[in-house]
């Protein structure tokens, strides 16, 4: 395998899907990239969390890149997969009005763990949290800024676990580094690198060009990016925003 053969496989996308952190259906609040590799085999495991407009739930989308994948949709042009941690019906029964928690809730569960639901608005504007405004006379926390809060609050229980990152992989493909901060660019293949610009393939710009070279070398402090880090949710106004 070689950076050029990663890189490749990256641009062509094609009806693949490419980690959107601006979906219009996808309020994003935490992101990750996992590398594994050895001698042969890679894989580039790219996740986000946050709440899904349509399914009502707090979900992790899972999109895979990989030369060894257990998939037998990925090359029907499929490479995502989801986890859901906090169901339509859940959020029905701690909610009051449309994606707004219920004044007298207290807990939220995820991953069998009962975590507080914060109702101190100050405490999520100093996380960058605004509250919504529109159809909420009596302020209550809605279900995007909670999502957002917990996240931040708890991100180990809204990243994927390694079983569930591992279910299309295969079980003795080591892993050699996560990625919590990274420089990212929005990539549609599908309608043209141009889209937006400029060239948005990944094989045009350094975080792609440097976790290709890490996944052929194995060699996890080759990882010193220059960009700016802008993954975080704040620089992606347009997510769920339809």
């Amino acid at each position: 395998m070689t950076e050029q053969d990663i890189l490749h496989e990256l641009d062509e996308t094609k009806n693949k899907f490419f980690l959107d952190l601006e979906h219009g259906y996808f309020h994003t609040a935490g992101s990750r990239i996992t590398l594994f590799a050895d001698k042969s085999r890679w894989a580039i495991v790219m996740e986000k969390t946050g709440y899904g407009n349509r399914s009502m739930s707090i979900e992790i989308d899972i999109c895979y890149y990989s030369n060894c994948l257990a998939m037998e949709e990925y090359t029907l042009g499929f490479n995502n997969t989801g986890v859901e941690l906090f169901s339509e019906i859940d959020f029905q029964n701690i909610g009051k009005g449309f994606e707004l928690v219920d004044t007298e809730a207290r807990f939220i569960t995820i991953r069998d763990k009962k975590l507080p639901i914060e109702k101190d608005e100050n405490k999520y504007e100093e996380k960058g949290i605004k509250i919504r405004d529109y159809d909420n006379p009596d302020h209550q926390i809605d279900f995007v800024a909670l999502t957002r809060y917990l996240d931040e609050q708890y991100p180990e229980l809204f990243r994927a676990s390694d079983a569930e990152i591992h279910k299309y992989l295969p079980a003795d493909l080591p892993k050699l580094m996560t990625i919590d901060k990274w420089h990212h660019k929005t990539y549609w293949e599908i309608y043209d690198s141009n889209l937006y610009g400029e060239d948005t393939r990944p094989s045009t710009y350094e975080t792609f060009q440097m976790i290709a070279k890490i996944l052929v070398t194995k060699d996890t402090t080759l990882w010193k990016p220059t960009l700016p880090p802008n993954n975080d949710w704040q620089n992606w106004p347009e997510a769920g925003s339809l």
